[in-house]
């Protein structure tokens, strides 16, 4: 049977593996709490990624994945102006 400490490292080691399939290689993520045991970012024009655990305590652990998806800008613009001509009958350049 493993540790907890043991499970930590594999749980960590396949969540890592299963993000960097996706996303490419993870950056390390400075962050400043002491509770973080793990912190790896990635970031692309459409997506930013993080990955941080942290030990709630003695053989408990907790993985924390956020993606937010970034709209690429040109696409924005677009629909802003698709708005105005639909909306307001502006037309468009």
């Amino acid at each position: 049977m493993k540790s907890g400490s043991a499970l930590k490292d594999a749980g960590h080691k396949a969540i890592l593996t299963a993000l960097e399939a996706r996303f490419g290689v993870a950056q390390p993520d400075k962050k400043e709490q002491r509770d973080i045991i793990y912190a790896h970012k990635w970031e692309s024009s459409r997506e930013r990624v993080a990955y941080w655990m942290t030990q709630e305590s003695d053989n408990a652990y907790v993985a924390r994945i956020r993606v937010t998806h970034l709209p690429f800008m040109s696409e924005i613009e677009q629909i802003v102006k698709d708005e105005q001509r639909n909306y307001f009958g502006i037309p468009s350049e």
